[in-house]
């Protein structure tokens, strides 16, 4: 499989929220490289983390487990962690799943990134 099939970065501007984003399929073979980006920024009380995957093609249930860990660690270090951007069918499964809400009217990921939630 082509390492080049997922993406993840991470980046905080100041007092505003750490944004993680995620690029490409997020799929067994990279579901741990997904969890260890979002477990590197969960700390206690930290800031915000909004997690942009807008950039998701695939996701599937391995995937899924990564942003679950992560949404429990975060909830354990109080810190708000917000999935935003979701697209097609990863929007699908993770509106049905409940790990995002879809707003109506949505807002551009940059408005979502810029609330930290």
């Amino acid at each position: 499989m082509d390492t080049e099939q997922f993406q993840a970065w991470s980046s905080c501007d100041g007092d505003g929220p750490v944004i993680v984003c995620f690029a490409g399929e997020l799929d067994l073979a990279f579901a741990d490289v997904a969890k260890r980006a979002l477990l590197a920024v969960v700390t206690a009380g930290g800031p915000p983390i909004v997690v942009d995957v807008s950039g998701l093609t695939f996701i599937d249930a391995a995937g899924i487990r990564s942003i679950v860990a992560a949404q429990t660690a975060a909830r354990l270090a109080e810190q708000p962690l917000r999935l935003v951007g979701a697209r097609g069918v990863c929007e699908m499964i993770l509106e049905l799943l409940g790990l995002i809400e879809v707003d109506s009217p949505r807002r551009p990921v940059r408005a979502e990134i810029s609330h930290g939630g």
